[in-house]
């Protein structure tokens, strides 16, 4: 019974829960682990001939024939000696030193046999039996077939270059005991892909696993490829290959070294299984260890039956870029309002041009850099991968930032002539060609890559193509949120401090100077880098579970991802489409939760089809439904703590100052984590008990599948806000402001459902990659509790606090500098306060641009360096406890900022709307513009960074693990 190639759903491999238990802070998890962590075997009594037909094979080259009884002396020998024997040739006469014309050599000595009582060791060679030289494996079959149970024969063999003789009595063949047992070959280091097999160092599991003896050292073949050379030599799963030309091993290393000693490109292996062992040669191996150069055993042989799945992968992703151009044209045909509004329109979209011109320019040059490092330290293909990711990261971007510009001032305009639902369409219209963009680029990337690898000579390299997909994503995604949430709320703060505290001027006042700066911030940051930002977590959910589905060693775990994420397109394309039908006589907010609900729905019906069509297993459709699930609460929970009591508390607490207004918001930040922490969690240890590993990523694929819709929600924001901003500039009537204003308040609800389906999809993501990492080093037997790894977990703690410290600090020094420059202007241009001149908006933005860029530049640095830092000082233990605290720390405050952020932000507006009804509430409005100021980089910059921060350092350990564990 051969269940090397079943995927084990019933139980957790444990050396990744174990890191998942601190990753997650999982009680729940760990008992899951207690009661499904057990290995199963199955033992086996077979006749001899039954187990040889089963077992043994007889090749050219490192052949192993098992002396066992078979009265068919056709076939096998008749009595039992017990010895197994293989023939000598000149890769074996030359590494053991002796000459390959004496006879056969003895690979192994079955304990308490005739050949053991005979005096017989492994290593020596048979030359005469009886009177007959055994000159190969055939004489000698023959001698064997012709004795009879109870025969002594007198044997002649040579040691050590002299001959022996000795004498045994041949026996009845005893029945023979085999175990059958599985294993978690999750514990996989590393591979020979000349061979077909899979290794990995000896652990406690496997140990017990395999029944190998204390004394025993080397390493173990945890998986052959069916049909390989390792497979056609006799190698097994199992197999603990304990030396390599003549020379012990110990470990990985002393393999690879010692292979790669040898000149003439054959190998011997000295090979220890169930009590015995055997000699078998092969041809050297690829010594290339690096995480390019050894490719991870893909069974390829599947890949006709998932092909035509494969292929429609990018072409849904190509249908739905062309749903997304054709969307993006027919913005053209709403009408773009008067000449003011079409020349503010023009002066926020200028500024933003500019802006990300100069962001994409010096990413480039760190691009640059880390691809020639890539190229270096690894391979050629995962740096073309990583540019590829980074280019895919930016294109959505810059797509939507164009939509974005060309909606807002259409959406004002519809807002003024046509009303609240043609501008609610419009609006949604411009958000939707970001969002279909983001999901589009996405699959055509991750689908074309897979595609072409899995179609290419190199199959196996395709877990590392990914991985530098997803790390170009996460590179450019750091720049893109970082730096274009700097730019805002930088630019957001100074008009608000100017604007509203020191002027006494209404939100987006034409004679603000950074009125301007502060529109263009909601396209840089709200736009293009949240865009770049929720590509990464698509990107990085999707192969997260293709990684783990790869370690299955089937392949339609590895297509199943895929095929959900371009299910989950056309079902975003369909509610798309029906969101005409959908906005009619609908409330704003009903309408995007309508949007939301019906594209989940759609999703769940295809999931559930595809998923018993590819795999047949149902378990895995109940880790999408929970995934989806977890998502909505999350949305929900987040939601509740921005609208509901919360708001109240913060509004009453603001009316005594602003100190109790900031110390109530960071109470309900602190509180808000703490019900989306304990719903990841569920969601982790639920997820880990229906499908392991490949579930909890499985599950973050399914809350972002539907990312088209998500990111629709979040582009709609921006856009109705800078359609506010144009309404108040252009002095456009107050019913247009007021529409504009509702739309924008039913966005910033909702959008909070779709930031919590990316903020559980990015810690769940986080865990699966920190999984994937540690399947790809030595971490697998680390103690947990070692003062390397407690250093790391300090470390790692740490590191998100120092992060969010330099981004909040950028904030208010570029803000501060934008103040002065505002009263620059106040003082210097005549007649700008009371509207009579225009404000100089264009210093304003260069002011911000260069400044945001320069702290962008030390916030990647910061990221980017630290893991290779922490390794190379501290080694590769240090490293998995420092992703785990920068895990743990970074999730917990980056939901606690962005959920206490937009608590601050929704009291100010009720207090605004208050206020617009004659209440009486001056003194709690100017404690709340305090609040928002505090909570604007909260929910804006340092926040959302978090998701990054922790899966792009885990992801740069991913990459170049290879490299790491080398230190």
């Amino acid at each position: 019974m051969d269940n090397r190639n079943k995927v084990q759903f019933d139980r957790c491999p444990k050396d990744y829960v174990k890191w998942t238990i601190v990753v997650a802070g999982m009680v729940f998890a760990f008992f899951s682990y207690l009661l499904y962590s057990n290995v199963t075997g199955l033992d086996l009594n077979l006749p001899g001939a039954e187990a040889i037909g089963e077992f043994t094979d007889s090749i050219e080259q490192g052949a192993i024939i098992k002396t066992v009884a078979d009265k068919q002396a056709s076939a096998w020998p008749g009595a039992f000696l017990g010895v197994t024997i293989v023939s000598v040739d000149e890769v074996i006469a030359e590494q053991l030193g002796i000459s390959d014309g004496h006879g056969v050599l003895i690979n192994s000595v079955i304990s308490g046999s005739p050949a053991e009582e005979a005096g017989l060791q492994r290593s020596d060679v048979l030359a005469v039996i009886n009177s007959t030289a055994a000159k190969d494996i055939e004489t000698f079959k023959e001698i064997t077939a012709s004795l009879e149970p109870g025969d002594t024969v007198r044997i002649t063999y040579v040691r050590d270059g002299k001959k022996n003789r000795t004498y045994a009595t041949v026996i009845e063949p005893p029945a023979i005991v085999l175990t059958a047992q599985t294993a978690d070959t999750n514990t996989q280091i590393t591979d020979d892909s000349d061979w077909g097999i899979s290794i990995s160092a000896i652990n406690s599991t496997l140990r017990d696993t395999y029944d190998i003896p204390g004394d025993i050292e080397g390493i173990i073949i945890v998986s052959v490829v069916p049909g390989g050379a390792a497979d056609e030599a006799g190698l097994a799963r199992g197999d603990v290959i304990v030396g390599v030309n003549g020379k012990s091993i110990s470990d990985i290393d002393d393999f690879f070294e010692a292979a790669a000693s040898d000149e003439d490109n054959t190998t011997l292996l000295d090979v220890y299984n169930l009590g015995q062992f055997r000699y078998i040669s092969m041809a050297s191996v690829n010594t290339n260890n690096s995480i390019c150069g050894a490719d991870e055993p893909v069974p390829v042989e599947q890949l006709p039956k998932y092909e035509a799945l494969l292929r429609a992968v990018p072409l849904v992703g190509v249908a739905g870029l062309g749903f997304a151009l054709l969307g993006y044209f027919s913005l053209f045909g709403y009408p773009a309002g008067n000449q003011k509004m079409q020349s503010i329109a023009e002066k926020i979209r200028s500024g933003t041009v500019v802006f990300l011109k100069q962001e994409y320019k010096i990413t480039a040059i760190f691009l640059l850099a880390s691809f020639l490092a890539i190229c270096f330290t690894l391979c050629l293909s995962t740096a073309i991968a990583f540019l590829a990711g980074s280019v895919c990261s930016m294109l959505p971007g810059w797509i939507g930032m164009k939509a974005a510009t060309t909606s807002n001032v259409r959406t004002c305009q519809a807002a003024g002539k046509k009303g609240l639902t043609e501008a609610l369409n419009v609006a949604f219209l411009g958000g939707s060609v970001m969002g279909i963009s983001v999901a589009s680029v996405g699959i055509i990337g991750l689908g074309t890559y897979a595609l072409v690898v899995l179609n290419g000579d190199y199959p196996g390299e395709l877990p590392y193509v990914v991985a530098g997909f997803c790390l170009g994503a996460s590179f450019f995604a750091l720049f893109g949120r970082v730096g274009g949430g700097i730019f805002t709320k930088s630019a957001d703060i100074g008009a608000d401090m100017t604007g509203k505290i020191e002027y006494n001027l209404p939100e987006d006042d034409p004679r603000n100077p950074a009125v301007i700066a502060d529109n263009v911030g909601d396209n840089v940051g709200d736009i293009s880098g949240m865009g770049s930002d929720l590509f990464e977590s698509y990107t990085s959910s999707t192969v997260a579970a293709i990684i783990m589905g790869l370690r299955t060693g089937e392949l339609k775990y590895v297509v199943l991802p895929l095929v959900l994420i371009a299910a989950g397109l056309i079902c975003c394309l369909l509610s798309i489409a029906a969101s005409k039908l959908l906005s009619r006589r609908a409330h704003p907010q009903t309408f995007l939760r309508n949007v939301i609900y019906v594209a989940n729905g759609l999703f769940l019906i295809a999931a559930l089809v595809i998923i018993i069509a590819v795999t047949g297993r149902f378990s895995l459709f109940l880790t999408v439904v929970i995934g989806v699930l977890c998502g909505l609460l999350i949305g929900l929970e987040t939601e509740y703590f921005g609208s509901g009591w919360p708001i109240r508390h913060i509004v009453n607490m603001s009316k005594t100052g602003a100190a109790t207004n900031i110390i109530a918001g960071l109470a309900v930040g602190f509180t808000g984590a703490l019900l989306p922490i304990i719903t990841i969690c569920a969601t982790i240890t639920v997820t880990l008990l229906l499908a392991g590993l490949y579930g909890i990523g499985l599950s973050a694929v399914a809350m972002l599948a539907t990312m088209a819709i998500i990111m629709s929600i979040d582009a709609y924001g921006p856009i109705v806000d800078n359609a506010g901003g144009i309404a108040t500039m252009s002095r456009a009537e107050k019913e247009t402001r007021r529409i504009t204003d509702k739309l924008d308040a039913a966005g910033n609800i909702t959008a909070a459902v779709g930031k919590g389906f990316t903020i559980g999809a990015g810690v769940i993501t986080a865990v699966a990659l920190f999984a994937a990492y540690i399947g790809g080093t030595k971490l697998a037997d680390a103690e947990l509790f070692t003062p390397a790894v407690l250093v790391g977990l300090l470390l790692g703690a740490v590191l998100p606090l120092f992060f969010a410290a330099w981004t909040m600090g950028a904030v208010t020094r570029i803000a501060n500098k934008l103040v002065i420059e505002v009263r620059r202007q106040f003082k210097e241009i005549k007649g700008l306060s009371t509207g009579k001149a225009e404000p100089d908006s264009d210093s304003c933005v260069n002011v911000i641009a260069r400044d945001s860029l320069t702290a962008t530049i030390v916030a990647g640095v910061i990221a980017i360096a630290s893991p290779f830092v922490v390794a190379f000082t501290l080694k590769v233990e240090a490293l998995g406890g420092f992703l785990v605290g920068s895990m743990i720390v970074g999730a917990v405050l980056g939901l606690s900022m962005s959920i206490g952020g937009g608590a601050w932000d929704n009291a100010k507006k009720w207090i605004e709307s208050h206020r617009e009804d004659g209440d009486d509430m001056e003194d709690a409005y100017k404690a709340a513009v305090v609040g928002d100021m505090v909570g604007d980089p909260f929910k804006d910059v340092s926040g959302p960074a978090m998701n990054i921060l922790i899966k792009l350092m885990v992801t740069i350990s991913l990459v170049f693990c290879s490299v790491l564990c080398s230190t």
